[in-house]
């Protein structure tokens, strides 16, 4: 399908990550930043992203997305992690803010499992934090 917004989604290497098919367990705000909490569907690995330096975030579900599944390259789909450059949400986010935050180097972030879909603009990597799931909280 032909890309039809300008964005750029591409696939994003977040280096460690152990799952396998990554399932949405919970989406926070607390004293840490903003996390995102990923059990795998089929092993016990559990991991955490956590966004120390967050500056937005919205949540979707993934049949709202139809333009960023749109103007994803072939060899781009079937992902769960992705940077989107020239980003429309960080556009937004510059022009909400009255530019006041245009000096610095932000990231646009997205986490899109088969349901739940995470955009998130930081200007920092997030930490990620791994464990295994005990059976009593899946």
């Amino acid at each position: 399908m032909k890309n039809i917004h300008k964005e750029k989604i591409e696939p994003w290497n977040m280096g460690g990550s152990l799952l396998r098919v990554p399932i949405l367990r919970a989406v926070y705000w607390d004293s840490s930043g903003f996390s995102i909490d990923l059990i795998d569907e089929k092993s016990d690995h559990h991991e955490i992203l956590i966004f120390d330096n967050f500056l937005s975030y919205k949540v979707s579900h993934e049949s709202y997305l139809l333009k960023v599944w749109g103007s994803l390259d072939e060899e781009n789909t079937g992902h769960v992690f992705y940077q989107v450059k020239e980003s429309e949400y960080i556009k937004q986010f510059n022009d909400l803010s009255l530019g006041i935050y245009g000096d610095l180097a932000i990231t646009h972030y997205a986490v899109y499992t088969d349901d739940i879909c995470v955009d998130i603009l930081s200007s920092s990597s997030p930490r990620i934090m791994h464990d295994k799931i005990k059976e009593t909280e899946r």
